[in-house]
């Protein structure tokens, strides 16, 4: 049986691969698996390391976001003319075409937080707008992150997958169950909370950076932005300095209150609607 681990990207994913998975009893390949060291499909060595396994009579975990990020908003292949999860349809029917018997592993983050985990990513590849920009010329404000339609649309396909949320990683006892509910998910043995290296989480960029950052950006040449030149050394050699002379100048919120409060409430019903769906499909309630 092959399990299919496929984000949401900016979940805790890399918490997930670096640490907790390799502890599963199961053939796990992924970004900290013990053979090979991608995280991508594309990667002819993990492709290759998949087949050394025999799928009919052995449990494989794959981790691997960039499947679903593929169809996300900040994804170069992603058709903009379409919705968020239509994007995201695509891309799980193509992985329905070769995995079709897989079972699906899916987390999920409150759709504010999302947002504005999106929003430093976007200005860490290099982005210049501002974040009411950004959310309101991007398909974000149109229900296009209801994570509902996502899990029901893997539902159709893949049958009941496993959920669970960021939060979740948090919280020791949350933590602690999240593992064994996964072991029971898989049908192998899990680690015990105690064997899980907590390793500092990849938080991203702190509001100062990300002013900074994006301001930057609008002098260089990148994926979002027409700048002045495209010297990559320059960029990146003045950007690792910056950065880490802020590093420790620290301001919580890259949202203003009023756009932050606008997305919970547009996206309520459906962050409640997966909290029903876990404690349905798990009996836990986070």
């Amino acid at each position: 049986m092959i399990f299919i681990h496929i984000g949401l990207h900016k979940t805790g994913t890399t918490f997930m691969q670096n640490c907790v998975f390799p502890h599963f009893d199961i053939g796990y390949l992924g970004l900290s698996s013990s053979k090979g060291k991608s995280s991508s499909f594309n990667n002819r060595r993990l492709i290759e390391e998949l087949f050394e396994y025999d799928i009919d009579n052995d449990n494989v975990l794959l981790s691997d976001e960039n499947l679903l990020w593929q169809g996300s908003l900040l994804s170069s292949s992603c058709r903009m003319s379409k919705s968020h999860n239509e994007n995201y349809l695509r891309v799980l029917r193509n992985i329905k075409t070769i995995f079709p018997h897989a079972k699906m592993i899916i987390s999920f983050r409150r759709h504010d937080k999302y947002v504005k985990s999106l929003y430093k990513h976007y200005i860490g590849m290099g982005g210049v707008t501002n974040v009411n920009s950004f959310y309101k010329n991007l398909p974000l404000n149109t229900n296009s992150l209801d994570y509902m339609e996502l899990i029901r649309s893997i539902e159709n396909l893949f049958g009941v997958p496993f959920v669970y949320l960021q939060e979740e990683l948090n919280n020791n006892s949350d933590f602690q169950d999240l593992l064994d509910d996964l072991s029971n998910y898989m049908g192998v043995e899990g680690p015990d909370m105690s064997s899980i290296s907590k390793q500092k989480k990849n938080v991203g960029l702190y509001y100062y950076q990300t002013q900074f950052l994006r301001k930057y950006n609008t002098l260089f040449t990148t994926k979002f932005n027409q700048g002045y030149t495209s010297n990559k050394f320059i960029y990146y050699a003045i950007r690792k300095l910056a950065l880490s002379l802020m590093d420790k100048i620290t301001k919580n919120n890259v949202f203003d209150d009023k756009l932050e409060k606008s997305i919970m409430r547009q996206y309520q019903n459906d962050w409640k609607s997966v909290h029903e769906y876990i404690y349905y499909t798990r009996g836990k309630r986070v």
